[in-house]
């Protein structure tokens, strides 16, 4: 009636449960449906094998096996040469075929939560067949790799032969970071390392010199007790350094050269002081120095107040130290000023009070100033209470913390103040 033939016929097929078209026509129907395919997401379903479904999608470009019980990838993975993402997360996985080598597309793999480990000895590493060599040849086009929580103990050199951007090796076993080589092509490429989590003891300096493409380098959570002083090569790059939770004593200087930097972590090491240069990170965001428990110099009232504030206060410290040299007083160490204003309160105030010259200036006993660690000191000195003071100077003697401090009513510097009686 008013149905067309088409339509007549389906309703009958209905009715009777017969198929309309006959098998080969409705394979070549499937067949050409799985060649449209653009995404396919086998996420979750307790797959012990890559299905054949998967396989006959070779226009692919979004594979999802996230979440099953893989133990290897077959030959025949070959064909998915259209693939832009493969993600394989949290699998059995402990190694990739070479047959891999034909995802010229490839641009993310993520392989994170696998059971990939090193399988050659660590003198002979290019015969890694965990991440075989030959796949750096074919995987021109990836610029994510994904290898957290994994085994592995050294980088294979594989990886460094791949133009990657993003590089995680967090929570794994590495020890070091490898020799970056000058023809590396990651040296080009690398703008964000992550190897965090791991049981690193000691940065190259040499192969974080090299890391000059850098934004973010992620080194928290190991067994740092240093940083490299060539961390400031990468003032033209570097965005984002965290190297909270380690046992850094100490900070390089020339950190103050990554003028780029917007976010620092420091947190949970094992601090006394921050070099005032950081106050050259005038883009500085994110400033955490938190559980630092000798840290000292800034203060914890001022940590607390937040990255504002701390880079403030590291910028009157830079303050203090240009009018002593300008004043020709040769004291080494570094100076700074405690006092927190306020935010509208500019620098222009707080040191319009400063004397111009305090070479002359004498302490509570009439002696001269006395530069840090001179053998002579006051015998008696007065702490003048009440009184508004600037803390000029923290140092150290034979394990014991002094500070020289500036009465500001009295216009006189006050040296060698021992710690404890500095309330």
């Amino acid at each position: 009636s008013g149905f067309n033939a088409d339509e007549r016929e389906a309703d009958s097929c209905f009715q009777t449960g017969h198929t309309a078209l006959n098998r080969e026509a409705h394979d070549n129907i499937l067949a050409f449906l799985s060649l449209q395919l653009l995404a396919q997401d086998y996420g979750y379903k307790e797959l012990t094998k890559v299905p054949p479904s998967a396989l006959r999608a070779t226009s692919l470009q979004s594979l999802k096996l996230n979440n099953n019980s893989l133990q290897f990838l077959p030959d025949s993975i070959c064909v998915l040469t259209s693939l832009r993402l493969l993600d394989l997360s949290n699998n059995r996985l402990d190694h990739l075929p070479v047959a891999m080598e034909s995802f010229e597309k490839l641009q993310e793999l993520n392989l994170r939560g696998n059971k990939f480990k090193n399988t050659a000895p660590e003198f002979k590493q290019v015969e890694e067949k965990s991440i075989p060599m030959r796949l750096a040849d074919g995987m021109t086009s990836l610029e994510t790799l994904i290898l957290a929580e994994n085994g592995f103990i050294w980088i294979p050199p594989a990886v460094l032969e791949m133009p990657i951007k993003r590089l995680d090796l967090s929570h794994n076993q590495l020890r070091y970071l490898p020799e970056f080589l000058e023809t590396a092509k990651i040296t080009t490429s690398l703008e964000l390392l992550h190897v965090g989590d791991n049981e690193i003891r000691d940065l190259d300096s040499q192969s974080v010199s090299r890391l000059l493409h850098t934004r973010e380098l992620i080194v928290e959570s190991n067994l740092l007790v240093r940083l490299p002083d060539t961390v400031g090569d990468l003032h033209e790059s570097l965005e984002l350094l965290w190297a909270g939770q380690n046992r850094l004593e100490e900070i390089p200087f020339q950190i103050g050269q990554l003028t780029r930097l917007r976010s620092l972590r420091l947190e949970k090491n094992k601090l006394h002081t921050i070099p005032v240069e950081i106050a050259n990170c005038t883009l500085l965001e994110d400033l955490n120095l938190f559980n630092n428990t000798f840290l000292y110099q800034p203060p914890e009232e001022v940590v607390v107040r937040g990255c504002r504030h701390v880079v403030a206060y590291l910028q009157r410290m830079k303050e203090v130290a240009n009018l002593k040299a300008a004043a020709g007083d040769g004291l080494d160490g570094t100076t700074f000023s405690a006092q927190e204003d306020d935010d509208d309160i500019g620098l222009e105030k707080e040191f319009a009070h400063k004397p111009a010259n305090v070479q002359k200036a004498q302490d509570a006993e009439g002696e001269p100033y006395l530069m840090p660690g001179s053998v002579t000191r006051p015998k008696n000195p007065v702490m003048y209470l009440h009184q508004e003071c600037d803390l000029l100077e923290v140092y150290t003697e034979l394990d014991q913390v002094f500070v020289n401090i500036y009465v500001i009513s009295e216009k006189k510097v006050l040296t060698r103040i021992p710690e404890h009686m500095i309330q």
